[in-house]
């Protein structure tokens, strides 16, 4: 017997070398096809909608952020102020 994680790195490094073709039966038969293209167009209106939101927060007047710690780190221990 296989263990659970070995077999996983079996399947995924025989479908990288044998990968079945795009819109194939299988593929239709497995009622999700992957459409590349779509996927790769919703990852460019994500990023482009991220940089547009960290433009906008830095543009902001007022937005200056201080990156400090919440609460003082105690000095010894049992320091808890």
């Amino acid at each position: 017997m296989i263990p659970t994680d070995k077999a996983l790195e079996l399947t995924v490094d025989w479908y990288t070398r044998h990968p079945l073709p795009y819109g194939g039966e299988i593929e239709k038969n497995a009622g999700d096809p992957f459409d590349y293209e779509t996927e790769d167009r919703f990852i460019q209106i994500y990023r482009d909608g991220s940089e547009r939101i960290r433009q906008a927060f830095l543009q902001s007047p007022g937005t200056e952020v201080i990156w400090r710690h919440p609460y003082p780190h105690p000095k010894e221990k049992g320091d808890l102020r």
